[in-house]
């Protein structure tokens, strides 16, 4: 696949898969190199491993369709994979194969093989594509009965459908892909109290900044409900704090948020970058081209982590190690932003683990497409009775009606810093 072909061959609606070599066991200690194969062309190889008899590799491999079968070789065993019906679409699932000695030896079965699937055919955002037929799907939306137990400090994580969201789900296994925190701020026209979504994305689905009125990707606020009706994906979750913040904690919350909010770039908010491996930098850019930085998608379990540990919400010291207390001085922001990337580098914070911490309780489900039913739904037991929607490219997004002639940002910065914007 040719790089500047990866953006059109993701989004033609054709099923194609994304897989992880993810590692082996019961190998013979030495180095190794793992081989992905159809039939006898090699389509990829990891990196050489350090010598051991237990190797990870973590190494990506995108094919346009769904092949009738791949055979993964490590040195002189291999395994060949047919049953690829029994891979269920947009979910990561995980397989294991007992490698078996090739035809040139004589041993027996050996070490066993880790691989990770992801097949789908969605595309990287609900925009229509002018060479595709229109697409309707059915989605089911469980949010009401939660809605009036919104509040701050609760997230909302969700399972994208772009090689980002993909790249995460196969690298924690999880289902989760990005997250963005509750935070209840006054409305910056009516001054009523409302629900917002903080989150840092590329904002695919051209949803309005609430406070900006623009549509810029990056570390963004927008409506609640709005933006649980505004995502093209598979599932969304609600994640309750198990117990409701204080005044003190929720207005230095706020604080926060309207620090980091004043940076649309996270590059802005952030001293340096989360670093990914060469290897998957690589890989990324056969979609998404060479940036400056990761997608905003890599910086969003960072920012909540900062959050709750700034606002005195939670010791994430004692569940991440996390930096220390600091002063919310802009300098001091960025610094211990900085301290807490570098740590968060370190342990690969995901949103799944920031959705284990000891602070929330399990996740709700708000929304999931009709396929995912049966999956997600049944494991949220009070989730059945609610209507049905039609979502796709005829779906229109509800705007605000209004234009602000003036920039915005320091005016929405110094009203959620003034005494208005916080509990009395």
């Amino acid at each position: 696949m040719k790089k500047s072909k990866g953006k059109t061959i993701w989004n033609n609606g054709n099923k194609r898969v994304i897989l992880c070599v993810y590692g082996a066991t019961g190998l013979a200690a030495q180095e190794h190199v793992a081989k992905v194969s159809i039939g006898k062309k090699v389509l990829s190889k990891t990196n050489k491993t350090p010598k051991t008899s237990e190797p990870t590799w973590l190494h990506y491999v995108f094919i346009e369709s769904v092949p009738e079968e791949l055979t993964f070789t490590i040195g002189n065993e291999e395994y060949t994979e047919t049953e690829f019906h029994d891979i269920p679409e947009d979910q990561p699932t995980e397989k294991t194969y007992e490698l078996s000695a090739t035809k040139k030896k004589s041993q027996g079965n050996s070490g066993v093989l880790t691989v990770r699937y992801f097949i789908t055919c969605r595309q990287d955002s609900r925009i229509p594509n002018a060479l595709l037929p229109p697409l309707l799907e059915k989605g089911f939306y469980f949010h009401k009965p939660y809605e009036s137990h919104f509040k701050s400090g609760d997230l909302i994580v969700f399972s994208g459908g772009s090689v980002v969201d993909i790249w995460i789900q196969l690298r924690t296994l999880s289902p989760y892909s990005r997250i963005g925190m509750v935070i209840e701020l006054p409305n910056p026209h009516t001054e009523n109290h409302e629900l917002y979504l903080l989150e840092c994305s590329r904002n695919y689905e051209e949803m309005i900044d609430a406070f900006r009125d623009d549509l810029q990707p990056g570390i963004s606020l927008y409506r609640l409900t709005e933006r649980i009706h505004n995502f093209y994906g598979n599932a969304i979750w609600w994640v309750p704090l198990k117990e409701e913040i204080d005044m003190k904690s929720e207005n230095l919350l706020v604080k926060w948020v309207a620090s980091l909010h004043r940076h649309a770039d996270p590059l802005c908010a952030f001293d340096s970058v989360p670093k990914l491996r060469p290897e998957d930098e690589e890989f990324l850019a056969e979609f998404d081209g060479k940036t400056k930085a990761p997608a905003n998608e890599f910086w969003g379990s960072l920012m909540i982590a900062t959050l709750l540990e700034q606002s005195g919400m939670v010791k994430i010291g004692d569940d991440m190690k996390m930096g220390r207390k600091a002063t919310l001085s802009r300098g001091a922001l960025k610094k211990q932003l900085d301290v807490s990337r570098a740590i968060a580098e370190k342990n690969n914070l995901f949103p799944n683990e920031v959705v284990q911490l000891s602070c929330y309780s399990s996740p709700k489900l708000l929304f999931c497409l009709e396929q995912h039913k049966p999956d997600y739904a049944k494991k949220s037991a009070s989730c059945y009775e609610h209507e049905m929607i039609k979502t796709g490219a005829d779906h229109l997004r509800v705007s605000p009606n209004f234009a602000l002639p003036f920039d915005f940002t320091p005016q929405v910065s110094a009203f959620l810093l003034s005494s208005s914007s916080l509990r009395k």
